[in-house]
């Protein structure tokens, strides 16, 4: 998946990428890093619906507001196989994204005084 990088007086650092399970889920649990604005995620269950969120860390640790919410499904299992990987190619070889923006409660970073 991809989004629009963040700006920041520091310096954006990373991306925090978050994940929950299923429609209409708000549990949302950190799912991995990133240095730039792309996360692949992979070892997701087959025919479920994953939904991401995102959001900006500076070198001093400041966050930004989370990302909108943007959600993917995985492709029903194919005879045989196990789990698959999510965004990036699916079992056929077609893309899959997701795309996020900021949201109007994500500012970008600002340094805490």
């Amino acid at each position: 998946m991809s989004w629009t990088a963040s700006t920041d007086n520091i310096a954006v650092t990373r991306y925090l990428v978050e994940r929950c399970q299923g429609t209409g889920c708000t549990n949302f649990v950190q799912a991995g890093t990133s240095n730039d604005a792309h996360y692949g995620d992979a070892g997701l269950l087959a025919a479920t619906t994953y939904r991401y969120r995102v959001r900006a860390s500076d070198w001093a640790g400041n966050l930004s507001g989370y990302s909108n919410v943007a959600s993917a499904t995985t492709a029903a299992p194919r005879e045989g196989a196990g789990q698959q990987k999510m965004i990036g190619r699916n079992p056929v070889g077609t893309e899959r994204s997701c795309a996020f923006s900021a949201g109007a409660n994500a500012p970008a970073l600002r340094r805490h005084r």
